[in-house]
């Protein structure tokens, strides 16, 4: 996925276009734009809180450092262990 996103930015979307492509426009296109896509009251929240600002760099989307999902915070690699 990382690498669509790159694609983007070199076909000439600023950085924050390929964002909201991969999240708000996303949910849109899904018909989902009331349930995810956004950090908002009422909507699914599971998040990926990243190590680096992916508006300096997209690749700083792979530098994820806690996952929040179901309201619990852990770390990416706890998460990987079983599948080890």
């Amino acid at each position: 996925m990382f690498r669509e996103l790159a694609l983007m930015e070199e076909a000439g979307l600023t950085r924050l276009e390929v964002l909201r492509a991969a999240t708000t426009h996303g949910a849109k296109a899904l018909r989902m734009e009331g349930q995810v896509g956004a950090i908002a009251q009422g909507q699914l929240a599971n998040l990926v809180i990243l190590d680096g600002d992916p508006l300096a760099d997209l690749g700083n989307l792979s530098r994820a450092a806690w996952v929040v999902r179901d309201g619990r915070a852990a770390r990416p690699q706890a998460l990987l262990a079983p599948w080890r």
